[in-house]
């Protein structure tokens, strides 16, 4: 299976297949997965975390800081994630349509700061 078709079916990386630029999450259909995953930057050394949406999940939106935090209660995780454009995402995940998140590599930062992109800064999961 190409890559490409391998991306489209099962979640690639956060490369878009237009333009292969960043896009800080994916979606899907709303139901049509049953966790997401929680992507750091390559080389990060940091694990992959796979969240599951059958669980209440309290979602709170801070724009001041630009911080969204996520309360998972039956895991008994506590989820934060920095980044500009976090509204959108807020609203995908309240939805259950978001299949990943991704951290922007630092090494992308000033670009995409530049530009006033949405993208996620950092992922911490407690």
């Amino acid at each position: 299976m190409s890559d490409r078709w391998q991306n489209r079916f099962f979640g690639g990386g956060p490369e878009d297949e237009e333009g292969g630029g960043y896009r800080p999450y994916r979606t899907g259909q709303q139901g049509s997965t049953l966790t997401f995953k929680l992507v750091p930057y390559p080389g990060s050394g940091e694990p992959v975390h796979y969240i599951p949406y059958l669980q209440a999940i309290t979602i709170r939106l801070d724009e001041e800081t630009h911080q969204l935090c996520l309360l998972c209660h039956s895991s008994q995780m506590t989820i934060f994630i920095e980044g500009t454009g976090l509204a959108e995402l807020a609203e995908q995940l309240s939805e259950k349509r978001v299949r990943s998140i991704h951290q922007i590599d630092p090494k992308d930062y000033d670009h995409y700061r530049s530009h006033n992109l949405p993208m996620v800064t950092r992922i911490t999961v407690k």
